[in-house]
């Protein structure tokens, strides 16, 4: 019986990491089943009128992730030097964006 106390605890412990670098916002569809992006969460992605995003269907849920890079993503690396640490730290945070 303890095992499974541990068990649990493990999970609960690993949900709570798992949430705790999310932000959840609830939304309801519209008649036509629309979903409107919050504005922070638009803000963060740099998301647009008009800007394409990908849907991505899973069996737990739906992606949904912007289609394209834009440059104001990458403001402030090119005002100075490139740091080729600081480009390739940046590249692999974006990589790690897109691992579903």
């Amino acid at each position: 019986m303890k095992s499974k106390n541990v068990i649990w605890r493990v999970r609960l412990i690993f949900l709570h990491l798992l949430i705790k670098n999310m932000e959840i916002k609830y939304k309801k569809l519209s008649t036509k089943g629309q979903l409107t992006i919050p504005k922070e969460f638009r803000k963060k992605l740099n998301l647009h009128k008009g800007d394409e995003v990908i849907l991505i269907l899973k069996e737990d849920g739906i992606y949904i992730r912007p289609k394209t890079l834009h440059l104001g993503m990458l403001r402030g690396l090119l005002r100075e030097e490139i740091n080729l640490e600081k480009a390739e730290a940046f590249i692999n945070e974006e990589r790690k964006k897109w691992k579903i």
